[in-house]
């Protein structure tokens, strides 16, 4: 579905799809069509909006950044403080 309609992948959490739906995604040149058929079974949403910003305990969205990015290794302790 997201790469249908060129969707990042830092929002595909988020992605509002409903419950008991079937769609039916159509490629055309620049695009595609998109048809719903609802099944009639009731449910309730469970759809999560994206938060506005990430915090850590301290309320430091910073902090969320730094934990975030850690692609580097540490293999021999090098980056360990004396």
């Amino acid at each position: 579905y997201a790469y249908f309609h060129n969707i990042s992948q830092e929002d595909l959490p988020y992605i509002n799809i409903p419950l008991h739906t079937v769609i039916k995604l159509t490629p055309k040149a620049y695009g595609c069509d998109e048809e719903r058929y609802k099944v009639p079974i009731q449910a309730v949403s469970t759809h999560r909006p994206k938060p506005k910003t990430e915090t850590d305990a301290r309320g430091d969205p910073a902090a969320v950044e730094k934990k975030r990015s850690t692609t580097a290794r540490n293999y021999y302790g090098d980056d360990q403080p004396a």
